[in-house]
């Protein structure tokens, strides 16, 4: 009977360690790839420009969010060429990225926040012309009409988005369970449930195989099958991403393989720890029975 509950808890921690260690190694992957930071770098590191020309359904999204802009510099004869290539100077997509952080870290976080600040907007439109005068040529009045544009309809996005709770306050149930499932799993109550458990069923396989020292070889072939798991579906995403997006759409590419790139590195790192782990433990058993 004790050999029994030996092995019906070791077989429990065992399964407690696995499902932590897997899913530690998922929670860090998104939330490295699903925060305000990495948001904002990614909206930077994206050439509107190149990713308009790269797929239909890109340009779709980037003429929809930039239409009101283009709507009034039209009228004033200004073209969708000299506008993109403002907009996708370092300095705008640096506003933009920050307003996608924002949200993002709302959604995440719940934190109550303003999404957007203009403050600074007309600096960064006239840094942004003065740059695009570099590789196309704006006039003295299209610069001021720019800017006034830009401006007015940044203010006019900046007083439609309401505050955060409000935001909250005007969800229906089925979305605001949703967005508490992505704050639960994204947040640090679970991160901090997730190492508990992964070093609780570490020392409770110590103390259960304490003596035989079986709990080594339980931990590391554990942890061994974990990383074996992550990195087998991590290849496969890898994989699928170069065959889907790399050569059609380099732009979707560059931004799912960061997660991906981040879970394998730590996937083969664990592997590579749990071979020498098993290996050393080998080693030493096998001077034990010598």
């Amino acid at each position: 009977m004790k050999k029994f509950l030996k092995g019906l808890i070791s077989f429990i921690l065992v399964i407690a360690l696995f499902y932590s260690t897997t899913n530690l190694i998922t929670v860090l992957s998104l939330k490295q790839s699903i925060n305000k930071n990495s948001i904002k770098e990614m909206i930077t590191d994206i050439d509107l420009e190149t990713a308009s020309k790269e797929n239909a359904e890109i340009k779709k999204v980037i003429d929809d969010f930039l239409n009101p802009i283009y709507e009034e510099t039209r009228e004033l004869g200004i073209s969708d060429e000299v506008v993109l290539k403002i907009i996708n100077s370092e300095e705008v997509k640096d506003f933009i990225g920050n307003i996608s952080g924002n949200f993002v870290d709302y959604i995440v976080t719940g934190k109550n926040q303003k999404i957007i600040n203009t403050t600074d907007i007309e600096s960064l439109v006239t840094t942004a012309i003065n740059d695009a005068s570099q590789y196309i040529e704006i006039s003295d009045k299209d610069k001021t009409n720019i800017i006034n544009v830009v401006k007015d309809e940044f203010s006019e996005l900046e007083s439609n988005i309401p505050d955060t709770s409000i935001i909250d306050d005007g969800m229906d149930n089925d979305t605001k369970q949703i967005i508490n499932y992505v704050r639960f799993i994204l947040g640090t109550k679970y991160l901090l449930i997730l190492i508990i458990v992964f070093i609780v069923s570490i020392l409770g396989l110590l103390l259960v195989r304490f003596k035989d020292a079986k709990w080594v070889k339980y931990v590391s072939i554990t942890l061994l099958v974990a990383s074996i798991i992550t990195s087998i579906v991590t290849a496969i995403l890898l994989v699928l991403n170069n065959i889907i997006f790399k050569t059609e759409i380099p732009t979707i590419y560059s931004i799912i393989s960061k997660p991906i790139n981040f879970s394998l590195i730590i996937s083969l790192s664990l592997f590579v720890l749990t071979i020498i782990s098993l290996v050393v433990y080998g080693n030493l058993h096998k001077k034990k029975e010598s």
